[in-house]
């Protein structure tokens, strides 16, 4: 579409017109924000798989499982004792900037945050024994869950501040933050693991110093940012920001406590029934953990890539450009499958050398689990970017419905499957329960209108090709997509054309006088 002197802004309230003069500053474009940021995630998540190598190798299984705990602990509770508040911020910045109003929201949204930290952490600090137990299923683990709770300061401020720029469409702000983030989490990890064998807490407090030092960087940023952006010149008639805000950060906190509960489920039913098995927990853990090295990698990529997609979403959306907006989420299902189990099938062949040689043969159990363990990963990471357009409908109570419906199912799986067949019944109740969340997920945005085209719905189901090997995964994802080039359905027509663009800059470099057409199927 042509663009327009004014931005009209649609919600359910009455439409608000601002003048472009108004603006905020602008954020990076959603074709260049995503190329820096596919690189950079790139580099960070090596420098993590590299760091997960090394920490694996070094440490034994019961200490990588007790790291492993650690980490879902901070995941689960960082959000959780802050409401959600932080993940409305993709939704409603646009809101605010478009009215002029971020500086108070900012201000409100951020002393509740402040203060709910505060309190989240002095409360559980008191109850030390009973968070030992609850996350490592031990009291005498009490030290390290006093350590992972006084790192949950940084690591929320670090949530807040980079959800904020990301909400500002500021993704190359983001993805070099979170780089650096990567590195200093690695290198002080390693330094304290590796010279000073402090186990699984050398890497929790690597991970704390990293989340600080990235934090102030990202505040930084942040504050910049708000100084340039204008104050309200004009009086809109507003609906109270808690108000406005609370109902959808309620159904983010809610959608954020059943997602993390989803991700730590089958390892806290380890930590709590594998014993009636005959295994050891922790060691279990510590298998299950290397089998996830290469999946954690995509779902990261995946989860980051849906919330910058709803930054620009929303930015859409309150524009009133919501056919477009369905038409990313749409290309992007297609997209992100057939990229994922590309990398999951490269992954696949290279493992036996990395869990053969590197890895000294300490995790053959982690080995055989690697295939279902990478496709369930994958359909996670989609509802990441499928959840997307309920949130631009406001219909957070969806997403929480279709990840209670597939918690309740992974629950019940793994107290069946769990002490009969051990890690394996744990990875396959895992499996399944994502596969129903995802589903679910899909239906309830085509019921509230969202138009798919038919071959979403099959690259969605592309993950499943792992179970029959790395080859066989990677022969079926390229037929499938030589399938749609020639038919015209892999990339939307604003996708070619972009492409296209880039192409043509690309020769024009290479000293050809004349772009080629690109053509749109082969």
């Amino acid at each position: 579409m042509s663009s327009e002197p004014t931005t009209a802004v649609t919600t359910s309230e009455a439409p608000v017109v601002l003048e472009e003069s108004q603006a905020s500053p602008v954020g990076d474009s959603l074709g260049s924000a995503m190329l820096l940021m596919l690189l950079l995630t790139v580099a960070q998540r090596g420098t993590g798989f590299f760091r997960n190598m090394v920490v694996c190798r070094w440490l034994e299984p019961e200490e990588l499982g007790a790291w492993n705990l650690a980490q879902s602990f901070l995941m689960l509770a960082a959000p959780l004792i802050v409401l959600g508040i932080p993940g409305a911020f993709k939704r409603y910045v646009a809101y605010y900037e478009q009215r002029n109003q971020l500086r108070r929201f900012l201000a409100i949204t951020g002393s509740a945050t402040i203060l709910l930290a505060i309190i989240g952490v002095v409360a559980m600090l008191g109850l030390r024994r009973q968070v030992a137990w609850l996350a490592f299923g031990d009291e005498t683990q009490t030290p390290l869950a006093v350590l992972s709770i006084g790192s949950l300061l940084t690591v929320i401020v670090f949530n807040f501040s980079t959800e904020l720029l990301t909400a500002m469409r500021q993704v190359k702000r983001v993805s070099r933050i979170q780089f650096g983030n990567a590195l200093i989490f690695t290198a002080v990890a390693l330094v304290l693991v590796g010279i000073f064998g402090l186990d699984a807490r050398g890497v929790v407090f690597g991970y704390a110093a990293a989340c600080a030092v990235s934090a102030a960087l990202a505040i930084r940023a942040v504050v910049t940012l708000v100084c340039q952006s204008p104050r309200a010149s004009i009086v809109v008639e507003e609906t109270p920001v808690w108000r406005k805000l609370l109902p959808f950060s309620a159904a983010v906190w809610l959608a954020d406590l059943l997602t993390n509960c989803f991700s730590v489920a089958d390892r806290l039913m380890i930590v709590h029934f594998a014993d009636q098995s005959g295994h050891n927990s922790m060691a279990m853990i510590g298998q299950y953990h290397s089998s996830q090295i290469i999946g954690s990698l995509l779902v990261a990529l995946t989860v980051m890539l849906g919330g910058v997609l709803l930054s620009y979403l929303s930015h859409d959306w309150e524009s009133g450009h919501r056919a477009r907006a369905e038409a990313l989420v749409d290309s992007s299902l297609r997209q992100v499958a057939m990229a994922l189990t590309t990398v999951a099938g490269v992954g696949l062949l290279l493992a036996p050398i990395m869990f053969d040689h590197f890895l000294s043969h300490k995790y053959a159990d982690g080995l055989r689990i690697l295939p279902l363990t990478m496709a369930y990963c994958i359909w996670f990471g989609l509802i990441s970017v499928a959840q997307n357009y309920l949130w631009c409908r406001e219909r957070g109570r969806f997403v929480s419905a279709a990840l209670f419906g597939g918690l309740m199912l992974n629950i019940a799986l793994n107290a069946w499957w769990l002490p009969v067949w051990g890690l394996d019944g744990a990875v396959a109740a895992t499996a399944v329960a994502n596969l129903l969340s995802l589903a679910i997920v899909l239906i309830c945005c085509q019921i509230l209108g969202m138009r798919y085209h038919p071959s979403t719905l099959v690259s969605v189901l592309l993950p499943a090709l792992l179970c029959g090997g790395g080859a066989f995964a990677l022969v079926g994802v390229a037929l499938y997509g030589l399938a749609g080039w020639a038919g015209g359905w892999l990339l939307t027509a604003d996708q070619q054309s972009a492409l296209g663009g880039h192409w043509d800059r690309a020769l024009r470099r290479l000293g050809f006088d004349r772009p080629c057409d690109w053509p749109s199927r082969i």
